[in-house]
This record gives C-alpha cells, structure tokens and sequence, in this order.
C-alpha cells in the first residue's frame, strides 16, 4: 500500500486508512479530533493493535475494543453520552457482511448498516466481556548468545492470527529477539497479569522455559505441546491467581 504523502504527510500508516480511522474516532465521540490527537494515532503503525488501544483509551469516551486480525481489523467503541449504541468500524474499509463474523457473535454484535464499513450497532454486555478476555501474552524465549541471527518467530505469530480472527480478547505478542530481557517478561508477566501466557521454547532455551514455570509455579496451569522428536516447542500457561 502506498504510504501518505498528502493529508497526513508524517503518517505512519496508509492514508486511507488513516482517515478511516479518524472517521471512526469521530463517530464515537460526535466531534472532530482535534489535529495533535489525529497525529498522535496517525504515527501508530496498523500492525500495533495494542499501542492503538492504549492511545485510543485517553480519546474514546467508554468501553471500546480494538480485535481482528491486520487485514481485517475491526474498532467497537461505545458512542458518548447523548449518542446511541456504538461505533462500529471495520478499518481495512470492507462492508460488515463481508466478514465471516464468529459464530459466538450472533444476537451479541449488532451492525445497523452492515453493507457499510462503519456503522452504529450495539454489543451485548456478555459480548462485551468476550472482547475483553480472555488477555493473552504470546512470547518467544531466545538466547542471542546462542543464537545470534533472529529468526521470526512464525509459532506465535500464526497463533496470534488465529486468536484474533475469533475477536474474542486482546492478544500481545514478545519477542525475546527484539531486545527484551527475560527480566523484562518476567516483569511483563508480574505487572499485567495475563490470562493465558503461551511460551515458544525451541532447542536450546529449557533452561529459560523452566526458570520461566519455576518463578510462576505456584499461580500457573501448564499445557505442554512438542514435536515428534519430543521436544516442548509450546507451553500455554494460565494464571490462576497471580
């Protein structure tokens, strides 16, 4: 896609879906963003969903959720006050009824105007908090004095794909190759107290997966997946009651 070069020239996403975006915003909060507000979205790239919902949670008025996937991301805001029901926008600009909506979000997801891309609708409040949780952190441990060209990491990203194309919770992906220490997500994991924690541990890194389960050991249910040669490639862990 090309980038913008006219109405959002520092913009770091697409212009169209950039302005589809601030159009979104606008018919939540029935006003106009203000321009530092539109710039400080605009440098959020598409592919973050979790720094977009954490600058939109300062803007938007009342619950709202950021889910899909990146070709299909879909923005649920409660509307302000003196406004009814909700925003609901499909960012990639395709018309509602052409998403293979879940089957969980039938009588729950109400789009008024499903041949449009944005909509007013309403969301239950059991669908509410099916947005919402559960919260999942996908990580993928790496010892870069082991291995010290990055390899992307294709486990988690698949499954974080296929979560997010359920919309249901919010899904946040680290990656141990991109700078963070294992202090870091051991303090991650401490401070944000995710529902489900899925680890990626390849060859060479039990030692990290077992020092990971031991520090949570009390507060975890643990599932381990491994390949044929029986080697633990994923851990999904549960908190339970960090």
């Amino acid at each position: 896609m090309p980038m913008a070069t006219s109405r959002h020239p520092e913009a770091a996403v697409d212009s169209e879906w950039g302005d589809r975006l601030i159009a979104s915003v606008e018919h939540a909060t029935g006003r106009p963003l203000p321009q530092a507000q539109q710039h400080h979205l605009l440098q959020i790239p598409a592919s973050w969903p979790n720094a977009l919902r954490q600058a939109l949670s300062g803007i938007l008025p009342g619950q709202f959720s950021v889910t899909g996937t990146l070709d299909e991301r879909l923005l649920l805001a409660e509307r302000a006050p003196g406004l009814t029901g909700w925003t609901i926008a499909d960012l990639a600009g395709r018309p509602h009824s052409a998403r293979d909506w879940p089957a969980w979000t039938a009588d729950r997801i109400m789009v008024d105007q499903p041949e449009e891309w944005l909509s007013g609708g309403a969301v239950a409040a059991d669908g509410v908090g099916r947005l919402a949780r559960p919260r999942v952190l996908l990580v993928s441990l790496y010892h870069p004095e082991w291995f010290p060209l990055p390899r992307f990491p294709l486990g988690i990203s698949d499954l974080a794909r296929a979560a997010r194309r359920t919309l249901l919770g919010q899904i946040s992906l680290t990656d141990m190759q991109l700078g963070v220490s294992f202090d870091d997500l051991l303090g991650e994991i401490a401070t944000t107290e995710p529902d489900i924690v899925g680890v990626s541990a390849t060859f060479g890194q039990h030692d990290l997966l077992t020092a990971l389960l031991l520090t949570f050991s009390g507060c975890l249910r643990v599932v381990t997946l491994g390949d044929p040669c029986g080697m633990p490639v994923l851990c999904g862990t549960r908190i339970v009651g960090a």
